[in-house]
């Protein structure tokens, strides 16, 4: 690494005040910190990262203060990345600072199959760390138990069901007339000796847990498996003290896929988009990629021992559909090429071929697409102009977040102005993504690990390569709409912040975090009637998330800035105007805007 690359690096960390994901700095001047080794540790069991040596953190300064013996210090951190288990084949370097010799190294990511990583004089219940925002943060036992479980080969599914487990006849009788259609070899075996060449029951004609999950008579009876749990959470603008309604689904594979749809359907209503000219009303995630990643979940979960008595879970916000399932992802599956290339393995092999072969009772595959069912999502996500989902995958658990919504692009489209190229629909839909991720981190704090690179570009392009999303994101910092983050080991990019100023024109904010309220106020002024929809303010900040758009309207009508139209917080119609104390703000805010002709408030 050069110096000028180091100052690159250190910019990024002082602009945020604090390490993160990627990188973290230590003054060592003298020797190596205690808690290296948990720092390598946690790098390796996550995604790699960079550590720096010689670097002051405190106070968010990054100030380079050298390390006095940087060789020795270079050859301890070697000797250290030699004793865990497995080895660490790091690079490190010397950077000749102005300020002084700095030790740079870049700890990679151990393949899937052999983590955790950790201090090998230390036992993995002890020793195993994963990187969390800026820190490091020990595994618990059951999560080191889960990368065990992940990085073998057994298919918990095929072993015997919880005793007492009985098939449903009719259930049964279906499978076996689909797999006798499927081969004429299979017509020359009896019903009993099939089903153990599928393994829906065992040697001994017991159900194995595959069998019971798919064709199972009320599974839930012996198997936490075969339950959901599906939660709606309340609105920012809901009352205080509103809790969330849940519930939980019971029953086999197919028939906890159709209720969680159903319910997701209803739950997730319909949202109003410009297709071909016209307003037409649209659900505001695809459903086919909901029934996908729903799925997904219910098939390729862990049911290692100690995940058994788990549930999937699907929690409904205003901002995404979250839907989690136990145990990690599977080893042999690239979390960075997921949508992009087909999955060459599956955890539950059992539960895989069965499920293919069975239909929910309202009809509708259990399992499609299997090798490129998360590819059709995103397309079907890009044609309704929503954004892609995006995969969290915690030691214990996956979790997919769907966001919600079809996204406005004219913020973006604005941002950029003339300098689109030949592809402005492509530009301007991924600066439109960058900019909701940006904001769902504030809302989802362990999005902090999912980065805005070429493999989520090209996601977000379905059907588009790596190569082709690549070169749009160089044009989009070419027109200086992103830039190019150097903290990682890969390149990823960031949206330049461009934010409404008064009505209608961008500017670029000084911070991130500048108060938004004179802005809420200004737009409703210049609405014609004096009145706008959350929806509406939304749009004229530019704010694409339900919770960010919320944040701002709660703290306005909390200060008297607005008021509601109706005291019912739930009114569907419900609208903004401005009090009068919203307009001495105004005034002093935007005096331009206070001499446009505006409603009384109270």
């Amino acid at each position: 690494m050069r110096e000028d690359e180091l100052d690159a690096l250190l910019r990024e960390l002082r602009a945020v005040k604090t390490d993160h994901q990627a990188v973290e700095a230590k003054r060592a001047a003298k020797a190596l910190p205690d808690s290296t080794h948990e720092t390598l540790s946690a790098f390796a069991n996550s995604e790699g990262g960079t550590l720096i040596l010689g670097v002051d953190e405190r106070s968010g300064e990054f100030v380079v203060t050298g390390v006095v013996s940087a060789r020795q210090t270079q050859s301890d951190l070697q000797s250290l990345c030699a004793l865990m288990e497995p080895p660490l084949r790091a690079t490190i370097d010397l950077v000749d600072h102005s300020d002084g010799t700095v030790v740079v190294a870049r700890i990679p990511a151990v393949p899937r199959s052999q983590r955790p990583c950790h201090l090998a004089s230390l036992p993995a219940e002890d020793g195993s760390f994963v990187r969390v925002g800026d820190g490091d943060q020990r595994l618990t036992a059951d999560e080191v138990r889960s990368m065990l479980a992940a990085s073998g080969t057994a298919d918990h599914s095929a072993i015997a069901a919880p005793a007492g487990s009985e098939l449903d006849q009719r259930a049964v009788d279906g499978f076996l007339s689909v797999v006798r259609s499927l081969s004429s070899r299979n017509n020359s075996l009896d019903d009993a000796a099939l089903l153990r060449r599928w393994r829906v029951v065992d040697d001994q004609g017991e159900p194995s847990l595959a069998g019971a999950l798919t064709v199972g008579e009320s599974p839930q009876s012996r198997c936490a498996a075969a339950r959901v749990t599906y939660r709606v959470l309340p609105r920012t603008t809901d009352p205080v003290g509103t809790r969330h309604s849940g519930r939980h689904l019971e029953g086999t594979v197919g028939e906890l896929l159709d209720d969680a749809v159903a319910l997701l359907r209803a739950d997730l209503g319909q949202v109003q988009a410009v297709r071909e000219g016209e307003v037409v009303d649209v659900p505001p995630v695809p459903l086919e990629a909901i029934r996908e990643y729903v799925s997904n979940a219910l098939v390729h979960r862990s049911l290692a021992p100690h995940l058994r008595d788990r549930h999937v879970l699907i929690e409904v916000s205003e901002d995404a559909v979250v839907i989690a399932s136990p145990g990690n992802l599977f080893t042999s599956t690239d979390p960075e090429l997921l949508g992009l290339s087909p999955i060459s393995g599956v955890r539950n092999l059992t539960l895989v071929r069965i499920s293919e072969q069975l239909r929910s009772p309202r009809g509708a595959r259990i399992v499609e697409n299997q090798t490129s069912g998360i590819e059709a999502a995103d397309r079907a996500c890009h044609i309704e102009g929503t954004m892609p989902a995006l995969f969290i995958d915690r030691p214990d658990s996956f979790q997919v977040l769907v966001p919600r919504g079809v996204m406005d692009t004219r913020v973006a489209h604005t941002a950029v102005g003339g300098g689109l190229g030949s592809h402005p629909a492509d530009l301007t839909r991924l600066l439109t993504v960058a900019t909701r991720l940006d904001e769902l981190r504030t809302v989802y704090p362990e999005l902090g690990a999912v980065v805005f690179d070429a493999a989520l570009a090209a996601r977000s392009l379905a059907p588009c390569t790596i190569e082709t999303a690549s070169a749009r994101l160089s044009d989009l910092e070419a027109a200086g709409a992103l830039r190019r983050l150097t903290a990682r080991r890969r390149p990823v990019w960031a949206p330049v912040p461009v934010l409404p100023n008064n009505v209608g024109a961008t500017t670029m904010p000084s911070k991130r975090t500048r108060d938004r309220v004179p802005d809420l106020i200004a737009a409703i002024v210049a609405a014609p009637d004096g009145v706008l929809t959350p929806r509406q303010i939304g749009d004229a900040l530019g704010l694409t998330s339900p919770t960010s758009r919320n944040r701002w309207i709660t703290r306005a009508r909390d200060k008297g800035l607005i008021r509601p139209t109706s005291d019912n917080p739930f009114d569907p119609t419900i609208a903004y105007k401005v009090t009068s104390a919203g307009v001495h703000i105004l005034d002093r805010a935007h005096p331009s805007a206070s001499r446009r002709p505006r409603p009384t408030g109270r």
